[in-house]
């Protein structure tokens, strides 16, 4: 996996662009937003969270994620179980911090699930959490491990020749 700034940045971009993605779009559908905002709105919306998230991402979420996860007790000769708790470890912190995002946004705009701050937090939190962690164990995940290997791959193979 990633180990140097260029790598880790290349990673970190790949994998926070295609969760916001998914996430931005599942929510707007699920707050009726979908039909009502123009396109162009939903650009800006995507870009304001990408530019928040990967931020929390690189300099906060991973790696204090990457910590947590070399702390906790299991087989860490096994990568499997290593990128399932590097992987719940990152998902976990980035929903705790999106969320609150989530719910200042709904907040600026009267919007929010329940009369209580806190209520609200947890409400958006859960939802989140039900699509982002399957999205990056099954989807996003596997997919930018993949794209990487290959990027580091051919990369390796040019610098070889």
């Amino acid at each position: 996996m990633p180990t140097t700034r260029k790598e880790k940045f290349f990673y970190g971009f790949l994998m926070v662009f295609l969760m916001v993605l998914v996430l931005t779009f599942s929510n707007l559908y699920m707050n009726g937003l979908v039909g009502i905002m123009t396109f162009k709105e939903m650009v800006m919306q995507f870009a304001l969270v990408f530019i928040i998230a990967f931020t929390f991402f690189m300099f906060f979420i991973s790696p204090i994620a990457r910590k947590v996860a070399m702390m906790l007790p299991y087989d860490k000769s096994k990568k499997n179980h290593v990128i399932f708790v590097n992987s719940t470890c990152m998902v976990i912190g980035m929903i705790l911090c999106m969320s609150i995002y989530g719910v200042g946004s709904a907040f600026v705009n009267n919007s929010l699930p329940s009369e209580s701050l806190l209520l609200s937090y947890l409400i958006v939190y859960a939802k989140n959490f039900m699509i982002a962690y399957p999205l990056q164990l099954l989807v996003v995940g596997p997919f930018v491990r993949f794209v990487f290997a290959h990027f580091l791959k051919e990369k390796r193979g040019v610098e070889a020749a």
